[in-house]
């Protein structure tokens, strides 16, 4: 009978296994997108602009005069707000628009202004550039 050489087991010398993480996917970021302006937007901006290229507004009167061509209230509230405009100036200009066509007070022309939807503070500065 033969026997067989007992065996030993054959160590092993492998690297011990790990496991790298898998990287994680980068977060992409996309630019800010600017909500989009519809046509009736646009008309409307360009509309107050053209506004004040000839002629002097309060805000809320030019709020008032877009809405009389037909926009909503939001829509030209919108537009006018979307415009640097300064609204001391814009005082000032039509100030100086009344006093080239008829004689006020100074107390009679702020009064003007604010009827007109300036504030009082811009239809005092409005009046100060022009008495």
């Amino acid at each position: 009978m033969t026997t067989a050489a007992p065996t030993t087991p054959t160590p092993t010398t492998a690297a011990p296994t790990t496991t790298t993480p898998k990287p994680k996917p980068k977060a992409t970021t996309k630019a800010p997108t600017e909500p989009k302006v519809s046509v009736e937007q646009e008309n409307a901006i360009r509309a107050a602009s053209d506004y004040l290229q000839y002629q002097a507004f309060s805000r809320s009167g030019l709020i008032k005069q877009l809405e009389f061509e037909g926009y909503p209230r939001k829509i030209a509230t919108q537009a006018v707000d979307s415009l640097k405009v300064d609204y001391k100036k814009q005082a000032a200009k039509m100030a100086k628009d009344y006093l080239d066509t008829q004689p006020f007070s100074r107390s009679g022309l702020i009064k003007q202004l604010e009827f007109e939807g300036y504030t009082h503070a811009q239809a005092v500065y409005g009046v100060d550039q022009v008495m």
